[in-house]
């Protein structure tokens, strides 16, 4: 019965899990919380702002900061996440920020500005600066009739003041704020854009300044800082412009549309099982074949053989026979050169995604019918798994590699 079958990576193979939060235009600042599980040390976070809304020209896009976070298990991160600009066929409202903190961390992706009610006033886009993660002003220059300016890194926007609100910093005390334009929360759209001015600035860290009369709205400032917040490996910077999608214009009239919301991904690498402790003075076993825990039979031919095994269980997991613990006689069946690839639910599992994953260290793999229902699983030579009913597990060999 393959639906009770939970599978695990060897030892040697991480296991890779991640929490996606999205914005619910229902609860548009809800606050979610989620702890750090037990032996996890580093999560990858990656927060995205939401876009701004167009008005009769362009909305700006939504920040993307990702950062690599040292931590403890049962560290609890608070988040909310910013939903994308409401379109208007003259102002869009300005994209809402997107927070995850906790005590000691702050990682914030400002929203994008909104597009003012003029062509070539569009809002402006967060991360504008890859450097200090500051938005770009919006559209139209500064002064009372020109685009609000960006929310930068501690400060909030100025500029623009007709029919205009400067942006808010975070705070840092009451964990909130970001406001931009009409005064959003972290976790709630940008401020909204007027029919007889500018869109909103986009919330942030540091918001954006709402645009001026036909002006664009500034957008919001983006943050990552704290204990143990570093750049992920490989990257130039924390942020891009790749959150929130910006609100477009329709060409041809005056149907504009909302930006993309953001949203929040921890990514994080979930330790193996915990190879039992062997007892240090263990009985002598007879060298015969090891017969696997209740649950589990190994189908395997008559001529191949697995040394005993110390220790196959913890718990309800079972550790699998490594390919050094096997070897067979049969070289007319498997060839020379060959090994122990690892184990699966049916006897013709294909040998080339058995070798691939090996090969590559990408651990287990799960086969599925279009209609979603497993069908064959595979684990790599020496793996841990876990049934809750009767397997049979069938050795599956390929070639030595390297």
């Amino acid at each position: 019965m393959l639906g009770a079958l939970v599978i695990a990576a060897p030892s040697a193979f991480a296991n890779d899990e991640s929490i996606r939060f999205d914005f619910d235009p229902a609860e548009p600042n809800a606050v979610h919380q989620w702890a750090v599980p037990t032996g996890v040390t580093e999560i990858e976070v990656e927060a995205a702002g939401g876009g701004g809304g167009a008005g009769r020209e362009a909305g700006g896009r939504g920040a993307l900061v990702q950062a690599d976070v040292a931590v403890e298990d049962g560290t609890t991160f608070t988040i909310g996440v910013g939903g994308g600009g409401g379109r208007n066929d003259h102002a869009g409202g300005g994209g809402g920020a997107s927070i995850v903190h906790s005590d000691d961390v702050l990682v914030i992706a400002g929203g994008g500005g909104g597009g003012s009610s003029l062509s070539a006033r569009p809002g402006g886009d967060a991360a504008h600066n890859l450097i200090n993660g500051a938005g770009q002003s919006g559209g139209g220059g500064t002064g009372a009739f020109g685009g609000g300016d960006r929310g930068r890194k501690g400060t909030g926007g100025s500029g623009g003041t007709a029919r205009g609100l400067a942006g808010e910093d975070f705070d840092t005390v009451n964990r909130t704020g970001g406001a931009g334009g009409e005064g959003a929360q972290v976790g709630g759209a940008g401020g909204e854009g007027r029919s007889s001015g500018g869109g909103g600035g986009g919330a942030g860290y540091g918001g954006g300044q709402a645009g001026g009369v036909l002006g664009g709205g500034g957008a919001g400032g983006s943050t990552a800082q704290g204990t143990g917040v570093n750049m992920v490996e490989g990257s130039a910077s924390y942020y891009s412009q790749d959150g929130g999608t910006a609100g477009v214009r329709t060409f041809g009239g005056f149907a504009s549309t909302a930006g993309g919301h953001g949203w929040v991904i921890i990514r994080w690498t979930a330790p193996p099982p915990r190879p039992p402790e062997l007892d240090p003075t263990p009985e002598p076993e007879p060298a015969i074949q090891p017969a696997p825990p209740a649950g589990f039979t190994l189908a395997m031919p008559a001529d191949m053989t697995c040394a005993p095994l110390e220790g196959m269980t913890l718990g309800a997991w079972v550790r699998l026979p490594s390919a050094a613990e096997c070897s067979t006689a049969s070289n007319e069946r498997v060839g020379a050169g060959t090994q122990l690839l690892g184990w699966a639910t049916t006897p013709d599992f294909p040998t080339d995604i058995a070798q691939r994953q090996v090969d590559n260290g990408w651990g287990a793999h799960e086969i599925a019918d279009e209609n979603g229902s497993l069908q064959a699983v595979f684990i790599p030579a020496g793996g841990w798994t876990q049934a809750s009913s009767d397997t049979t597990m069938f050795p599956i060999w390929g070639q030595v590699r390297g």
